[in-house]
């Protein structure tokens, strides 16, 4: 008989402590994005984009309806909070009037978002498209014609250059270097 009423409360007991676990964690906080998106260096999540390989082909020629630009992104999470990350919340927009919303518009395609737990890193593959004919995601050299992808439409912060996903010797156009963004 004590021996069932020490089981029972060794029981209760683990019971209780891994109920206590799964409550600390069911309250987690998890920010969203948009709250620390002006300035990367100082809030611990890093995001970084690429082309896909597979699903990316376009030519030289902006006017192609074919052409497809296609970006994977890589979030990291050096924050002590998880993290959402909206992709419905990227815009492509020109460098230097990206805050005066000239040419900013939505990404194509959005995948609708992920969530990144702290100290970790996650790869979204396909997570979103450029325009119907891939124009913002060509090599421009000219500073006023550069692309870059921001959170949010009005917004001074710029996530990613479209410029650094090229091979810059080779000039205007597509010519992906395949690597993540700098």
């Amino acid at each position: 008989m004590k021996k069932n009423i020490i089981l029972i409360g060794l029981a209760m007991a683990s019971l209780g402590i891994s109920l206590s676990t799964i409550s600390t964690n069911a309250n987690a906080k998890t920010i969203n994005y948009g709250s620390i998106a002006k300035d990367q260096s100082l809030h611990g999540v890093h995001v970084k984009f690429r082309f896909n390989k597979k699903l990316s082909h376009a030519n030289n020629n902006p006017d192609n309806a074919y052409n497809v630009a296609v970006y994977d992104t890589k979030i990291t999470n050096y924050n002590k909070n998880s993290v959402r990350f909206y992709f419905s919340k990227l815009y492509f927009s020109d460098q230097i009037y990206s805050y005066a919303k000239l040419s900013t518009f939505k990404v194509n395609r959005p995948h609708k978002y992920v969530v990144v737990k702290p100290n970790h890193t996650k790869i979204v593959k396909n997570s979103f498209r450029d325009s119907d004919n891939a124009a913002s995601s060509l090599y421009m050299p000219k500073k006023k014609d550069q692309d870059i992808i921001q959170y949010y439409e009005h917004n001074d912060y710029y996530l990613a250059n479209v410029n650094t996903m090229h091979h810059k010797s080779k000039g205007y156009g597509w010519h992906p270097t395949w690597t993540w963004s700098k």
